[in-house]
């Protein structure tokens, strides 16, 4: 048989959970406006044609087509889609691919640095 004292416990420990949940979701996430320089690699490796496959064992364990030839209806169709819709790309879009050229695993660790300080 639970005595007041302990219901009285349970019901504060309820209730602080109950408000730390909902003020802690009452804001949104702030991006401070940082602007950060876009990820670039240190130098470009002009033999990572040649790598070694390391896991696979043979060719056959991943299927992959061929791909089309650059000069196909397809590759040119598909390529002019792509152009058209970098062309069309309104002012909140550009801004998102800016904000994410810097990396996303640098953006995600931002956005979890700032949902743990709340």
């Amino acid at each position: 048989m639970k005595t007041i004292f302990s219901k009285n416990i349970e019901l504060s420990i309820l209730l602080s959970a109950f408000f730390a949940i909902v003020l802690s979701c009452s804001k949104g996430l702030e991006r401070n406006g940082t602007e950060l320089d876009p990820l670039t690699p240190a130098k470009a490796d002009t033999s990572a044609g040649s790598w070694k496959t390391i896991v696979l064992t043979s060719v056959k364990d991943v299927a992959v087509a061929q791909p089309e030839a650059v000069t196909s209806a397809n590759y040119i169709q598909e390529l002019a889609a792509v152009k058209t819709a970098m062309a069309s790309l309104t002012e909140e879009q550009k801004t998102a691919i800016r904000y994410w050229n810097s990396g996303g695993v640098l953006r995600w660790n931002q956005i979890m640095r700032s949902l743990v300080a709340k």
